[in-house]
């Protein structure tokens, strides 16, 4: 019997989840504070950094893809009430994914507060709009950096 019977070995229910973290990076707000403010510069480096640090996690570009093509087929959405749900839906279908392959960990890590940022918007239909697009195109810029850094 496993020493974590009923516990999914990398998720979040095993009890030694933060000691198998993703040591090596450390700021997994850098996308939600982009999303509640503007892009900037320093977002900019720090996309550039992270790009690096996925292809340096073995993370490769069909699994960025799986959970970005969600994200695209929701981008078009121009009302809250059907994107924000359906961009809310991401959040387990991440952890199920990180269950299944560990190096979508960083990643799961950084989107799931960016997610959440977008989703406090929720009773200001403007300011959602505004956090979605500013999400898809960081998640983008994260995407781009992560193919410039080898990523295949």
């Amino acid at each position: 019997m496993s020493k974590y019977s009923g516990y999914s070995h990398y998720g979040r229910g095993n009890p030694d989840y933060q000691d198998q973290r993703n040591v090596g990076w450390t700021d997994n707000n850098f996308l939600a504070k982009m999303v509640q403010n503007e892009i900037d510069e320093t977002f900019i480096e720090t996309a550039k950094r992270f790009g690096k640090f996925l292809v340096e996690k073995k993370l490769n570009t069909t699994q960025i893809r799986k959970i970005f093509g969600q994200v695209k087929k929701i981008e078009p959405l121009e009302d809250p009430k059907k994107f924000l749900p359906q961009l809310l839906m991401l959040l387990p279908i991440m952890d199920y994914t990180v269950d299944r392959n560990r190096q979508v960990e960083p990643l799961r890590d950084v989107l799931e507060p960016a997610i959440k940022m977008v989703n406090e918007a929720k009773n200001n239909p403007d300011e959602v709009k505004k956090r979605f697009r500013l999400f898809c195109r960081g998640f983008e810029a994260i995407i781009a950096y992560h193919r410039a850094a080898g990523g295949k």
